[in-house]
């Protein structure tokens, strides 16, 4: 499998913050419980992609 750039991992690492940032903030405006799981899910997805990068 291909390896990124550096510049690439660094990017994408500044794009995962960005948008684990933005979930917290749509989970603590929802007022859904399965939607605020759904996007609990979808962060903690993130973060895991987020940890792999480094």
């Amino acid at each position: 499998m291909p390896e990124f750039t550096d510049r690439e991992t660094e990017v994408l690492k500044e794009f995962l913050e960005e948008a684990i940032a933005n979930l917290r903030e749509e989970i603590a405006a929802s007022d859904k419980e399965e939607y605020r799981n759904m996007l609990k899910e979808r962060k903690e997805t993130l973060k895991s992609a987020l940890a792999k990068l480094g």
